[in-house]
């Protein structure tokens, strides 16, 4: 639904000054995922205690931009969900009172077998060797991964798991992830967030 052009041009103004600078870590290891365009989220509106509408699949426009009911078009692109969760009931503060927003990512059915995002390949001692898509957060570990194959099987060494990556130049590098003792130290930063084409290997342990 249209706004008078006096409302729009206070909303646009409001917008501006939501922009802040978004930090690209929360802490070492730790990448912030934030939205970019292609992706697809799903924004339900809250007020008074009721569900006043659901937007359950918005797709981030090329040049960052989404098309809501009563705002129009506002640009997402580069805030986290914190971040656009805060416009946004900032936004609709202009037509409901203490509005509350609920904003997350939706992750895509895959199309024949690929993904949008691209995938890795989980080979050796798990469950369920083969292609984990990335979701559009782009946030996939090694441990998210090796999860989504099904987990270790048995006979896994999970002290030694090489991870392969097809470099910009062509030549691959590979860096090995003891897992069993980052899970132990908690030095989580050592679950590396994988990258699409990236090959991991889970050795069998010798008996």
């Amino acid at each position: 639904m249209p706004f008078p052009p006096a409302q729009s041009a206070r909303v646009s103004q409001q917008a501006a000054a939501q922009v802040q600078p978004i930090a690209k870590e929360s802490h070492p290891g730790s990448p912030v995922v934030v939205v970019r365009p292609g992706f697809v989220i799903s924004i339900t509106v809250m007020a008074s205690g009721n569900k006043e509408f659901e937007e359950s699949a918005k797709r981030i426009s090329d040049n960052g931009d989404i098309s809501l009911r009563l705002l129009g078009a506002v640009h997402v692109s580069g805030l986290t969900l914190d971040e656009l969760t805060s416009r946004l009931n900032t936004l609709y503060a202009e037509y409901y009172n203490q509005p509350q927003v609920v904003v997350d990512f939706v992750k895509e059915p895959e199309e024949g077998g690929g993904s949008p995002w691209g995938y890795v390949t989980v080979m050796g001692r798990v469950v369920r060797p083969g292609k984990i898509a990335i979701p559009p957060t782009r946030d996939l570990t090694l441990s998210g991964a090796i999860q989504q194959a099904g987990g270790f099987s048995t006979s896994a060494k999970d002290s030694a798991i090489r991870v392969s990556r097809r470099k910009a130049d062509g030549t691959t590098e590979t860096f090995d992830v003891d897992l069993e003792a980052a899970g132990k130290s908690g030095h989580l930063d050592e679950d590396k967030v994988l990258q699409t084409g990236d090959v991991v290997f889970v050795p069998q342990k010798v008996f």
